[in-house]
C-alpha cells in the first residue's frame, strides 16, 4: 500500500492505495479556510487497473456543537460536493470520511 496524507499536523486524514492496482496521477490537499481545526479535503486523482479513472476524496469535517461548528461543517460539505460535481464525466468519484454531520445540516444543502 501507499499512504497519502492530507496533513501531518492537528487532525489529518489518509487514503491508502494498493500499489499494484492504483496509479496516483495527482494528489491535492484543499484546506478549508473556515476551519478552526486545520481541516482539509484530500483528493487523489488515480487510475485503477491502468484504465479506470477514479478520484478518491476524504475529509474529517469540523467537530463541535451545533452552535460552534455547524456553519463550518455545512460549508465544508458544500465545498466537498462542489469538488465531486466538477469532476470530469469520464471519472468515477468516491467520497467518504468523518463528516460529523447532522441530518438538518445535510438538508440545508
Amino acid at each position: 500500500y501507499e499512504i497519502h496524507s492530507g496533513d501531518t499536523q492537528s487532525y489529518f486524514v489518509v487514503i491508502l492505495t494498493r500499489r499494484d492496482r492504483f496509479h496516483v496521477d495527482q494528489c491535492e490537499i484543499l484546506p478549508f479556510i473556515n476551519s478552526k481545526m486545520n481541516r482539509n479535503l484530500l483528493i487523489l486523482h488515480t487510475t485503477f487497473d491502468e484504465s479506470v479513472k477514479v478520484d478518491l476524496l476524504t475529509s474529517h469535517h469540523e467537530s463541535g456543537t451545533e452552535d460552534a461548528a455547524s456553519a463550518a461543517r455545512v460549508e465544508q460539505l458544500r465545498l466537498s460536493f462542489e469538488q465531486m460535481a466538477n469532476a470530469p464525466d469520464d471519472r468515477v468519484v468516491l467520497f467518504g470520511g468523518d463528516l460529523n454531520l447532522r441530518e438538518k445540516e445535510l438538508k440545508k444543502l
